[in-house]
């Protein structure tokens, strides 16, 4: 299986060349492709396209248009292993997601947790980004965001792009950056760790979005109510 749009398509399509070779994606010369409609805080809609033209209009409980990619992928792993494209969209359906992966929670005093914490890498935060700005309010939006480890040399660099890009998708939103990676990169708020920022979440008010998203070890999690953990 090989992703239509990834930079290094040609080098993975020649080593490949021995091998059946499925390609997933978007738009065309793809043998499963997704077209992604819309989505908003509690799932999405994509059509799922097998080559020939046989479609799927899939609405699930997932969000962005990152998922429909990987539903994009799976079905051409599901294809390869002899599935039919009506199971494989039947099965799609039905997918949920495990913690901490999008899961939201509507806490009693009226705020809304979207607890996206189980890991966190640049692509991923971008990704994230782009669901939101499909339905967020900023001036209703806080980001707790967790630090994104592992990055290298690279590292001081991504945080900032990435606080920068919160702050020009977002404008007016509550941006609290969270953990030592964001120490160079850090905006008007900033917390070492997940626990020194509990009253971000907490004291916010009722019709406000909460998204928290780090890498595992940061444990953004920490810093959200109990009950949306």
């Amino acid at each position: 299986m090989i992703p239509k749009l990834c930079p290094a398509v040609e080098v993975l399509e020649e080593a490949a060349a021995p091998c059946r070779v499925l390609r997933f994606g978007e738009g065309e010369d793809c043998d499963v492709s997704a077209r992604y409609l819309g989505g908003e805080l509690e799932g999405s809609s994509f059509d799922l396209i097998f080559r020939g033209g046989e479609t799927f209009r899939i609405s699930w409980s997932l969000s962005g248009r990152h998922q429909a990619m990987n539903a994009a992928a799976a079905g051409a792993a599901a294809l390869a292993a002899g599935i039919s494209p009506a199971t494989i969209a039947a099965g799609l359906r039905q997918t949920r997601l495990p913690g901490m992966r999008s899961k939201i929670t509507r806490l009693e005093n009226g705020v809304i947790c979207l607890n996206d914490a189980y890991n966190a890498n640049p692509g991923s935060m971008r990704a994230a980004f782009e669901h939101l700005a499909e339905f967020a309010d900023p001036g209703k939006l806080v980001l707790l965001l967790g630090e994104m480890r592992e990055l290298g040399e690279g590292s001081a660099q991504a945080h900032r792009e990435i606080r920068e890009l919160a702050e020009k998708m977002f404008p007016g939103a509550r941006i609290v950056t969270i953990g030592s990676g964001f120490r160079d990169a850090r905006g008007k708020e900033h917390y070492a760790d997940a626990a020194g920022a509990r009253h971000v979440a907490a004291g916010a008010a009722p019709g406000t979005l909460v998204f928290a998203k780090g890498s595992r070890g940061i444990a953004v999690e920490e810093a959200l109510p109990e009950g949306a953990r």
